[in-house]
């Protein structure tokens, strides 16, 4: 793991390329690593780490993200604002107030409101305030109040003209013109522009590759295709594969219904993770099932692979997690071949029994809690209390009966005994 850490400093592209998707792909286990990185390593590696630990959305890098926001580096800064719009809470969002409100780099501010736009879309709504006390201060910068603008489209239509009416009585002209503009949506693009703006779409300027998103979902499903073989192209490329990610959601579940048969054809691990997390994310049910064939498919696939930590072992288990969110047990049987393999269970696969486990699946995770890592062992401790409560199994269960001396220590760490309770012989 240090290793590959390390290897984030490099000016190889092949080496940064393999550190990058490696620690992508090991997820949870390379968050420790990933945060150590960000005390100690260079500005390079600690923009990598954060882009990293971004994409991994793993709820322990929360407060190593925030802190990034005091760094010396406003690069730094920036990268760890826009990064913390995956992670809604009040301790986050307090945070990015502060920095709205303080930072002395105008673009760390911007990304600031960026992040609130994002966590907003995705549905926490205390985000909303202070994008739009921004976006009504004629006293705040344009910079600022052109980010904040992204918000008018999530908004309902009625409430969306009211804010566009308000503005146009700025004495910004530009300002009022840009919010209707936004308010009202991107004109379809041209056929013959697609290409362009898919190379737009990785552009460093945040004001280009948003406006491409933009355009992009305004294309319709006819983009779906290209932007999962331009993944494909990209498959290194940690930053576009999320934008990629951001255009299909924006699609919606109707418009993006033809990511499901495109699946197949995508094996490199980033772009697939990608793919499975929007696809939950989208919340079609039709679109949610094509992941039990992705799954079967990611376990016929294991045995021919080199040996090792199997990068694409991460991408199987969030399939699981997308699966078990929308209630489905139709892969169960993997999961619980899962319980049973000697490789490291994955955080998303615990999560996945959180939700869908069964009594039936208790003895498979006392097994599995005798051989967990620590930070897992809290994992599986949380999936047998969900089962217990949920199909209401006590300690004296008969489901128990069989359980090893391992087994049963595990439970009892688990599920102590009450206070005074009688131990059965």
């Amino acid at each position: 793991m240090a290793k590959l850490v390390r290897q984030l400093g490099s000016r190889e592209r092949a080496r940064l390329d393999e550190a990058q998707a490696r620690l992508a792909m090991l997820g949870s286990r390379a968050v420790d690593a990933l945060t150590r990185a960000l005390e100690r390593g260079t500005v390079a590696v600690r923009l990598r780490a954060i882009a990293l630990l971004t994409l991994i959305g793993d709820p322990r890098s929360e407060q190593s993200l925030s802190a990034m926001l005091f760094d010396r580096d406003s690069r730094v800064r920036e990268a760890a604002a826009r990064g913390l719009a995956r992670f809604a809470s009040r301790e986050v969002l307090g945070a990015l107030v502060r920095t709205l409100e303080r930072d002395p780099a105008l673009g760390v501010r911007a990304a600031a409101v960026e992040a609130l736009v994002e966590q907003y879309a995705g549905g926490f709504e205390a985000a909303l305030a202070p994008v739009l006390e921004v976006l009504l201060d004629p006293g705040a910068p344009r910079p600022l109040r052109m980010a904040a603008l992204e918000i008018l489209p999530r908004l309902p239509l009625g409430t969306r003209r009211r804010l566009v009416g308000r503005l146009a009585q700025e004495a910004d002209p530009e300002l009022a013109r840009r919010s209707e503009a936004v308010a009202l949506g991107p004109p379809p693009p041209e056929p013959t522009s697609l290409e362009k703006l898919l190379q737009e779409l990785a552009h460093r300027d945040f004001t280009v590759w948003q406006r491409s998103v933009r355009q992009l979902i305004a294309t319709g499903p006819p983009v779906v295709e290209p932007l999962v073989a331009a993944a494909r192209r990209r498959a290194h490329d940690l930053e576009f594969n999320m934008r990629v990610g951001l255009v299909l959601r924006g699609l919606g579940p109707r418009r993006a219904r033809s990511l499901g048969q495109l699946l197949n054809r995508v094996v490199e691990p980033i772009p697939l993770q990608v793919l499975v997390e929007t696809i939950g994310a989208l919340g079609d049910k039709s679109l949610v099932y094509t992941l039990r064939d992705l799954i079967e498919r990611l376990g016929r696939e294991k045995e021919s692979r080199a040996t090792g930590y199997d990068l694409l072992r991460r991408v199987r288990a969030r399939a699981h997690l997308e699966l078990a969110r929308s209630g489905s047990r139709l892969a169960i049987e993997d999961l619980r071949r899962a319980l049973s393999e000697p490789q490291e269970l994955e955080p998303e696969m615990l999560e996945a029994l959180e939700w869908i486990g069964s009594r039936e699946e208790l003895p498979l995770l006392l097994r599995a809690y005798a051989r967990a890592e620590p930070f897992l062992r809290v994992r599986v401790a949380a999936a047998v209390r969900a089962i217990m409560r949920r199909e209401r199994v006590r300690r004296t269960s008969r489901v128990f009966a069989g359980l090893g001396l391992r087994e049963r220590a595990a439970l009892e760490a688990i599920v102590p005994p009450r206070r005074g309770a009688r131990r059965r012989s």
